[in-house]
């Protein structure tokens, strides 16, 4: 943990970095207040190989302390996200089925936070969630208040091509989700996709999503058309001299201007830099 200082530096927490009980390690960390929004921090890992997620306790001061472990589904690699999916003001996790050994995963799990350190399984979960569902993003795509889901698959262990696209499904505001009309998205050119984020890089009312692909030099970006539907687009990305395949290309979207519309950030692996994508 770097805890930050508000000038735009950090300092490692005392006593970090701090012991997990993950199994074999951990890999998604999300942050909540998940024993009560008048409650320090608290942190949440996957423990993928346990089928577990483990709570680590904040004690407002930059220390984490090991807290209870709960019953999860496998959990991918990266992905671990929460947000608020019920609507009672109490930060959820979120995390797909999949990981090493388990490629037959097509759900991803809900486990509904009870305010008071515990989680428990949302009804219904785990839920459909396309092919591998491997890498995640949360977001309010439809603009009603209620957080939706990404998800891309791992492609190496989707064996008909048809099934490499991405996933969206819309939340109900009740902790259950369905897909949306015309999902899933096929991804054109990206036959190897790593990353998703969204945000309002468009302008329009609905959350534009974002997908980097491994072996080529380019993102898709997905606008809604005038009927809803998600429009896909390629954008160049600049690599120097690393060629396309940038295994560990990530992606975030942010508004970096403070003009009300976000533009890209992708990590491109191997070349050691960063690009930053300012769409039309």
């Amino acid at each position: 943990m770097l805890l930050g200082d508000g000038k735009g530096g950090f300092r490692p927490a005392a006593g970090s970095p701090f012991t997990t009980k993950a199994s074999p390690h951990p890999h998604g960390v999300a942050v909540g207040h998940f024993c009560g929004a008048a409650q320090p921090l608290d942190a949440v890992i996957d423990s993928w190989a346990s089928r577990q997620v483990e709570l680590l306790i904040g004690d407002d001061h930059g220390h984490l302390s090991n807290g209870p472990m709960f019953p999860a589904g496998p959990g991918s690699d990266l992905p671990l996200r929460s947000a608020d999916f019920n609507g009672d003001g109490i930060p959820d996790i979120v995390m797909p089925d999949t990981a090493i050994g388990h490629w037959d995963s097509e759900q991803v799990s809900l486990l509904l936070g009870d305010g008071h350190c515990g989680f428990h399984a949302a009804p219904g979960s785990p839920f459909p969630a396309g092919a591998v569902p491997w890498s995640l993003a949360v977001a309010d795509l439809d603009a009603d208040g209620t957080p939706d889901l990404i998800l891309l698959p791992y492609a190496a262990q989707v064996h008909d091509p048809a099934r490499i696209a991405a996933t969206i499904l819309l939340g109900d505001g009740k902790g259950g989700f369905h897909p949306m009309p015309g999902s899933p998205l096929p991804l054109p050119g990206c036959s190897r996709p790593r990353r998703v984020a969204a945000g309002n890089v468009s302008g329009r009312r609905m959350k534009d999503v974002v997908v980097t692909c491994m072996e080529s030099a380019t993102v898709l970006l997905f606008s809604a058309d005038a009927t809803g539907s998600y429009q896909p687009t390629a954008l160049s990305i600049g690599t120097g001299n690393a060629g396309p395949i940038a295994p560990e290309r990530g992606v975030a979207v942010a508004d970096l201007t403070g003009k009300g519309r976000s533009q890209i950030i992708v990590s491109n692996g191997t070349a050691g830099t960063i690009t930053i994508l300012f769409p039309q």
